[in-house]
């Protein structure tokens, strides 16, 4: 009888010491420093160059020590959004083939070039790029 009872103790005594571990280990995850920067930020002149303007944000909450005082962002000037491709480029895809799986990286890539009548300002071949299929098992061809 006085056995199970020490035992009841000792296990007792475990998950107090289990709940303040765990407490304890939750209050050091939520110190860890996070930086936040104000929503607006100062807007330089625009580069005419790149067609970029640099927008510089101050840290509002955060280490100094860990958190850079500054942050700097570049934007299109204009606020026009950068187009995800110039639709007088066309790439001739059929004729364009997947490369092997580079084990290194886990990706292959597709190099395509520009179909005739396309525009002079674009690129002469476009690259495309996947994540390799590891698990793709190839299929029997029908009639062996």
């Amino acid at each position: 009888m006085k056995l199970s009872q020490n035992w009841s103790k000792l296990l007792l005594v475990s998950v107090v010491l289990a709940v303040l571990v765990c407490t304890e280990a939750r209050k050091r995850g939520a110190n860890k420093s996070v930086c936040k920067y104000n929503k607006k930020g100062k807007e330089a002149e625009c580069d005419t160059t790149t067609n970029t303007k640099a927008i510089t944000f101050t840290l509002k909450k955060g280490d100094a020590n860990t958190c850079a005082p500054t942050m700097v962002k570049q934007k299109p000037c204009n606020g026009t959004k950068k187009s995800k491709g110039n639709k007088d480029c066309k790439y001739d895809k059929q004729n364009a083939s997947w490369s092997e799986c580079d084990e290194a990286t886990g990706k292959k890539k597709k190099t395509m070039p520009l179909k005739e009548g396309s525009s002079a300002d674009c690129e002469p071949t476009q690259t495309k790029m996947k994540n390799c299929d590891k698990n793709k098992k190839m299929k029997p061809k029908k009639g062996n």
